[in-house]
């Protein structure tokens, strides 16, 4: 933090954070969201990435918050609060019952109802991605390919992808998995930006 207000002085420098990667999430939603008034708020499991990576370019383009949980058991009073503050009208869980879990599904439904949340899950977290852009994105000019077996190519390309109304698909690292195969060629996209 001292180094970014020495390199940019005069500049307010701002810290979002919290005592876990749960209460960080919840106030970058609460600064980022401000006023916003998102229709849809996205729900991933914070135990691992493949989900909320998937999870940045379509909420990107949505215009709609990633919101993280642990996902093994019931919703935290504090994130039910943020999604009440958001406005939320629909919910769209990433994954199955083992990372977000049908309890959790329940306080969600609680919140908005059970015709307004909405479950996608895959086999596998390359699934999972497909099934999220095929759901989300309209056919597009060009597509996002990054390895799912780690974080930080996706991490710092999705939010290009969002900004661009691209999907971003995960895929193995030594081979492209069918799943993003299927997605890209279900896409239309006419190119491909690989990540890494």
């Amino acid at each position: 933090e001292n180094a970014v207000k020495a390199l940019l002085p005069g500049t307010t420098v701002s810290r979002l954070g919290g005592a876990t990667r749960y209460e960080t999430g919840e106030s970058v939603v609460q600064d980022g969201f401000q006023g916003a008034n998102p229709f849809v708020a996205i729900v991933a499991t914070g135990r691992n990435y493949p989900d909320a990576l998937a999870a940045g370019p379509a909420a990107g383009y949505l215009g709609a918050p990633v919101v993280l949980v642990d996902g093994r058991g019931s919703i935290p009073s504090s994130t039910l609060d943020l999604l009440a503050w958001l406005g939320v009208s629909q919910i769209i869980i990433l994954g199955g019952p083992a990372v977000v879990s049908d309890a959790a599904a329940s306080d969600l439904v609680g919140l908005v109802g059970d015709d307004s949340v909405f479950r996608i899950a895959g086999a596998n977290r390359y699934d999972t991605a497909a099934q999220l852009n095929g759901a989300i994105f309209a056919p597009t000019d060009f597509a996002f390919l990054s390895s799912g077996a780690n974080f930080p190519d996706a991490l710092a390309g999705a939010p290009l992808a969002g900004a661009l109304g691209s999907p971003l698909y995960l895929t193995r690292p030594n081979c492209l998995s069918p799943e993003a195969n299927a997605g890209i060629m279900a896409s239309r996209a006419n190119s491909v930006v690989l990540l890494g």
